[in-house]
């Protein structure tokens, strides 16, 4: 599963086995609650936060502008 910001407001990582994000999706989770839960989900290994690759962000379309 892949989450945005709006995931992890409404406390759903919790819900699935394994979660990917981004690092600036965990920048934007500010809320004191949000944060706590998203941490023990990152402790836990539950939530991976990396950078998409080119490809995939060519694949969804955000970085199909320059071509």
């Amino acid at each position: 599963m892949i989450f945005d910001t709006a995931g992890f407001l409404s406390g759903l990582q919790n819900s699935f086995d394994k979660v990917f994000t981004t690092p600036l999706v965990i920048e934007e989770v500010r809320d004191l609650h949000s944060m706590g839960t998203l941490s023990f989900s990152m402790i836990t290994n539950k939530v991976i936060a990396m950078e998409p690759s080119p490809s995939a962000m060519k694949k969804s379309g955000n970085g199909a502008e320059g071509d």
